[in-house]
């Protein structure tokens, strides 16, 4: 007579490495309950956006999330002669501005798998980090001012889009990669990449007025016309530090720049809403295959010029 639990035996005799495992379960009630934790997992259908989250991808991020706190803590525990100290602090040192790889495991919309990252904040005995995420500036990313392009980070090949929305603490188990050239040494942003993420975050986290949403909010029977569109075009998300009008000039000035700027209200045919896509369109807009995000901008800019009612 075939024993009840046959088919047990039977898959042990297939699976040979799983009898330790059932004997950890077994005595380990913990083991246990997070076994049971993984097996009523399904696939996550969230019905704001339709985004579905597979079972097979909640596990491959909870596998993420074990497998760096599993990490060792790199520290400076050896003397210059190689010989045992007390730590003092983590390594490598990292610094503000400094270009990481680190790996994320995301619970619903957060950041997921390997990113490159900015370092924010470090303190060097700390654990924690602060950091800002990033990405490539694909033709299909839309400049808002949670998401902007700062150029090109060398080595990388590609300019870089920072994603202040998800600018976040990690531990420095979550480090995958700390040097990125043939040199084996660290990469940093410039100081002028620096400057437009303290500007975004002035805007984003901080709530001060950017050039674009002054010019949405402001003469809703008006449109801009800037006097030097090739320049003005790109201050559209940055924060403004003064403002000044002269009747129908708006004068302004830009976070470390002592240029002023100029722009004159001209009335437009533009309804309400139409005037607001119009010039918010001004910042969103993208690459497309016939045309890069400057041309198509300009375009957009001077069929604005169009509606002027003289």
């Amino acid at each position: 007579m075939p024993s009840e639990h046959q088919d047990i035996i039977d898959l042990l005799a297939d699976k040979p490495y799983l009898k330790d495992l059932f004997l950890e379960v077994g005595v380990d009630s913990q083991l246990t309950q997070l076994l049971q934790e993984l097996i009523s997992v399904t696939d996550d259908s969230r019905p704001l956006n339709g985004q579905v989250i597979s079972r097979s991808t909640i596990f491959e991020r909870t596998e993420r999330f074990i497998q760096c706190s599993k990490k060792v803590d790199e520290v400076d525990d050896t003397d210059d002669q190689g010989q045992l100290r007390q730590p003092t602090q983590f390594v490598p040192p990292l610094t503000k501005g400094q270009l990481i790889k680190a790996k994320f495991s995301a619970v619903g919309s957060e950041l997921d798998r390997e990113h490159f990252a900015i370092v924010w904040d470090a303190i060097p005995n700390r654990d924690s980090i602060q950091v800002i995420p990033t990405e490539s500036m694909k033709n299909k990313i839309k400049e808002t001012k949670h998401r902007f392009n700062i150029g090109k980070i060398r080595p990388l090949s590609l300019a870089t889009a920072v994603c202040m929305e998800q600018i976040t603490c990690i531990s420095r188990k979550r480090i995958v990669k700390t040097e990125f050239t043939k040199q084996n040494i660290p990469v940093y942003l410039s100081s002028d990449q620096e400057k437009r993420i303290e500007e975004g975050i002035r805007v984003m986290l901080l709530n001060e007025e950017s050039l674009l949403e002054h010019l949405i909010k402001n003469n809703l029977k008006f449109i801009p016309q800037f006097d030097n569109p090739a320049q003005q075009l790109t201050h559209l998300l940055r924060p403004l530090e003064s403002k000044s009008y002269d009747k129908k000039v708006l004068t302004y000035r830009l976070y470390n720049d002592s240029t002023e700027y100029k722009i004159t209200w001209v009335k437009t045919s533009l309804k309400k809403e139409r005037r607001i896509r119009t010039i918010q369109s001004l910042a969103n807009v993208i690459d497309t295959d016939t045309k890069d995000r400057i041309t198509a901008r300009n375009e957009i800019y001077q069929k604005m010029l169009e509606t002027v009612i003289s």
